[in-house]
């Protein structure tokens, strides 16, 4: 099986990225770079001299900045963004997904006629279709701590994290796996649904981070801490002298005698360390259902390095075959540690940001039968979240938040850009850019859809900027709409038309306080005039849903202009910082009526057992929901940490069945 390690340095330290007229994002795009490794000494001795590299860098940078040792550093450092049935088939909503045909794992699937859900550790298969006949099938525990799954035809793949001491006999642990765990993948055939079987089960090192379903292929990606000698960068504090308004250096060559001493003694520990193991011990185990281990180890011919060294973290990115259990997985491995994952029906993007500078490394890997490196970009600021990212017709596009946001000691420099990057280019070379929205504002909502972007930016108001993305060479702001609170999260109704979902905010100054929800219908049918056509406010401050900041559990039906939105409501309160008092946890049905407004047409309660800021031992939330039916019959699957529970869509949700875990 042929495999690629791709050594890639995300983090640049040291490495000054300016912007030009004539390089607008700085010189990183043309300093990436992979050279195949040829042996295992070539290997090592990249190794060795990342880790030469990120011994001198801090210790170097001690000298430069002795006030870094004085309590009133801290408070003068400017902070950065951180980075079926006899009866009628039934049709049913499908996961809430960023990008179509680009299936992401859940806590719960269905197939309109089963529903297939993880809970408290165990895997549980329903019949939920026809509602009469609605009945637990089978149930599994599940290997440590369940995840997500994925449903393809007769198969589900369950993902979940594993601890060394949960391993089955003949797995090793790894030493590049620094306590991480493993990512346990079990693949089930459920053609019997009452008696599903294991075909496989997988186990990979590190933390699983973000996975993907294209086709009939898993694409997982995992960050793994690798081994790497223990190295010294204490310095004393006797050296430096505090009492100044900038820390000066009590006799400087006492402090560089004392930096060379260090770095001779962490030049030993390298030399005497063996670097083969973070890559010789590192191998992917499988069971086959009859119990037979499969170990595939790495090897030196299967790496590749870029030109900038660090070597502290691995991205793996594995992609598994879903229809055939047998084939091979194939993987590629970054050097470094990812951030964010996108994915677009093509193409997977890696995103890290660049320490010591306010600007991210983006890396582009063609998917098909095994993940291919293609390229390298990078951009300034910082990603919020996957959906910052998009690709459409051979442009990726990203939205970022570039410097200080705001708080204790600010100077309120934030500014926010998108920016157009050509994935046919092998340093994902700019295309355009728009820069400078709403300075003093960070983004707080994305989305990317066909020729235009939706960012949404937030202070005290929340201002919508529509970006016409037509020409990528010529990316400009198309029109923005100013408007009380902000959304977090945008979600297409049409072409013309975006639900926002966020908080509402009360203006108090220099700052605004969260008040309850907001759900917004916005008009774009005219970019250059965007209107928001309704706005709701849904209880007092401190209400709250998942659905803020987890899409999966937004579910909007577009066939019956209906939204179920999970809640933990607040009554009204005295406006303010003052939480209103919590009322339940529930579900709450939305109907999308012709003028674009929203009208409650349902409320489940499910609890109320808890303190006015919504906190109790014996409080039950909704996770999910799922709208089912036929032209006659239409029911609300909930998955709560209480159960799983059909309801009618009536105005008290009326439970027609349920399942207690």
């Amino acid at each position: 099986m042929k495999r690629f390690y791709l050594l890639i340095a995300l983090s640049l330290l040291g490495v000054g990225c300016q912007s030009t007229a004539e390089d607008p994002v700085g010189s990183f795009q043309k300093k990436i770079g992979l050279t195949p490794m040829q042996s295992c000494d070539e290997v090592n001795s990249y190794l060795k001299t990342s880790a030469v590299q990120q011994m001198n860098d801090p210790l170097d940078a001690y000298l430069k900045e002795p006030d870094q040792f004085c309590v009133k550093y801290y408070y003068d450092v400017t902070p950065s963004l951180a980075s079926s049935p006899a009866s009628e088939a039934a049709t049913f909503t499908p996961t809430n997904v960023q990008e179509k045909g680009v299936d992401e794992s859940d806590l719960i699937k269905t197939d309109g006629k089963y529903v297939y859900a993880l809970s408290q550790n165990k895997f549980y298969i329903f019949q939920v279709w026809p509602v009469s006949q609605f009945t637990l099938l089978a149930s599994l525990a599940v290997d440590g701590e369940a995840e997500a799954l994925y449903l393809s035809q007769n198969k589900v793949v369950i993902l979940s994290k594993v601890w060394n001491n949960q391993l089955p006999v003949g797995v090793k642990t790894s030493p590049v796996n620094s306590g991480a765990g493993f990512t346990q993948m079990t693949v089930l055939d459920i053609s019997a649904p009452k008696s599903p079987k294991v075909l496989r089960e997988s186990y990979y090192p590190g933390h699983l981070s973000a996975d993907r379903r294209i086709g009939d292929k898993i694409h997982l990606i995992s960050n793994v801490g690798l081994s790497i000698p223990n190295m010294s960068y204490s310095i004393p504090y006797d050296l430096v002298d505090c009492a100044e308004e900038k820390a000066t250096v009590l006799g400087k060559e006492k402090l560089v005698k004392y930096i060379e001493k260090l770095k001779k003694e962490n030049l030993e520990q390298i030399d005497q360390f063996d670097f083969s193991k973070t890559y010789q011990a590192r191998a992917y185990h499988s069971l086959s259902a009859n119990g037979a281990i499969t170990e595939d180890p790495a090897q030196c011919t299967e790496f590749y390095a870029s030109s900038n060294n660090t070597a502290k973290f691995l991205v793996d990115v594995t992609t598994v075959s879903f229809a055939d259990v047998t084939v091979a997985d194939q993987h590629a491995l970054v050097l470094g540690l990812s951030d964010l994952i996108y994915a677009s029906g093509r193409a997977l993007y890696v995103s890290e940001g660049v320490l010591g500078e306010d600007q991210t490394a983006i890396h582009r890997f063609a998917l098909a039968e095994k993940p291919i490196y293609t390229g390298s970009g990078q951009v300034d600021g910082h990603l919020l979240n996957e959906y910052a990212m998009g690709e459409w017709q051979g442009a990726l596009r990203v939205a970022t938040t570039q410097g200080d946001i705001g708080g204790f000691g600010s100077n309120n420099s934030a500014v926010n850009q998108v920016y157009t990057l050509d994935t046919q280019d092998s340093g994902l070379k700019l295309l355009g850019k728009v820069e400078g929205l709403a300075k003093g504002e960070k983004i707080y909502a994305v989305r990317f859809i066909g020729p235009k972007g939706y960012v949404v930016t937030f202070k005290k108001v929340d201002p919508l900027f529509v970006i016409d993305l037509a020409d990528p060479k010529n990316p400009k702001v198309a029109g923005e709409l100013k408007v009380p609170g902000f959304s977090t999260y945008l979600h297409p109704i049409d072409e013309n038309h975006l639900i926002g979902l966020g908080n509402d905010a009360e203006d108090m100054g220099d700052f605004a306080w969260f008040q309850g929800l907001k759900l917004s219908v916005f008009d774009v049918t005219n970019p250059s005039d965007p209107l928001e056509d309704s706005s709701s406010v849904i209880g007092g401050r401190g209400t709250d849903s998942i659905a803020l900041y987890e899409p999966h559990a937004f579910t909007y039906d577009p066939t019956l202009s209906m939204l179920a939105l999970p809640i933990d409501l607040h009554g009204p309160s005295a406006g303010g910082s003052q939480y209103g008092p919590f009322l339940y946890s529930g579900v709450q049905l939305y109907k999308l009526n012709a003028d674009n407004s929203f009208t409650l047409a349902g409320t489940y309660q499910l609890s109320t057992n808890a303190n006015e800021y919504g906190y109790g031992p014996d409080l039950e939330h909704v996770q999910r929901s799922i709208f089912l039916g036929d032209s006659k019959t239409k029911v609300l699957i909930l998955l709560t940490t209480e159960g799983l529970s059909l309801h009618q869509l009536d105005g008290q949700l009326s439970m027609l069945k349920s399942y207690v875990w």
